[in-house]
């Protein structure tokens, strides 16, 4: 008799005002979190993991997967999340995953909505937007490019019939989204950050049919400014 080994998933998004982990068993739910980002994360994070494998009666050995939202989004919550992961993930030589966080965004949004074509649209600072669109077609770059562009431009990007636009910085630009949205498109009007369900199942999906995401680097709007450190002579 062959006995059926159940799958572990662990996976975590830090790229929004949000933290969320959550545990996944197959494609199943068995614990999960999400709290507001507080300073000085990486404590915090492994306290949080800790906290969901516990409340499972799991510990990092019986993980198979990990997963781990990409971006774009906080600069530090996204540099410790994947630091934190791969670290856990290095002793055992688990497999990790990244997902574009903006995909799992729009698999939330399809979820709640039914199937239309999705703009995930977010802050890049500067009088600017970053965009990640997801069409009916299904296809998608598990490593995307944002597009950026000037907000007084970004409308003429917005006229695909039945487009949803959704943004994890709605406090922020949300008025901005509000002038520009076409009367084709429907605007979700709240910040929708990534849920970590959709970040590990995205994952395993990924895994099962053998697609690789390359590093598990951020995706970062802007490039890293490096500052060459002044030494006193």
């Amino acid at each position: 008799m062959l006995l059926c080994m159940s799958s572990i998933t662990l996976a975590v998004d830090a790229s929004t005002t949000h933290v969320a982990v959550t545990l996944l068993d197959d494609n199943r739910v068995i614990a999960a979190n999400s709290r507001p980002a507080a300073k000085g994360e990486t404590g915090h994070l492994l306290n949080d993991i800790k906290r969901i494998l516990a409340d499972a009666n799991h510990n990092l050995a019986d993980i198979s997967l990990y997963a781990v939202g990409l971006g774009p989004g906080n600069f530090t919550g996204l540099r410790i999340s994947a630091a934190a992961i791969q670290a856990l993930a290095l002793p055992g030589r688990t497999p990790v995953i990244g997902i574009c966080s903006a995909e799992a965004i729009a698999a939330g949004v399809t979820r709640e909505h039914g199937d239309h074509p999705v703009m995930v649209i977010g802050d890049a600072r500067r009088e600017r937007l970053w965009m990640l669109e997801y069409p009916l077609d299904g296809t998608t770059d598990p490593r995307p490019e944002p597009r950026l562009c000037a907000i007084t431009d970004a409308a003429s990007r917005l006229t695909e019939p039945g487009l949803l636009i959704a943004t994890p910085d709605w406090s922020r630009i949300g008025p901005a989204l509000e002038q520009i949205t076409p009367p084709s498109a429907t605007l979700i009007r709240e910040n929708r950050c990534p849920d970590a369900d959709d970040i590990a199942r995205l994952a395993i999906s990924r895994q099962q049919a053998g697609i690789t995401t390359g590093p598990i680097d951020p995706i970062y709007v802007h490039p890293p400014v490096f500052i060459a450190p002044v030494f006193n002579r």
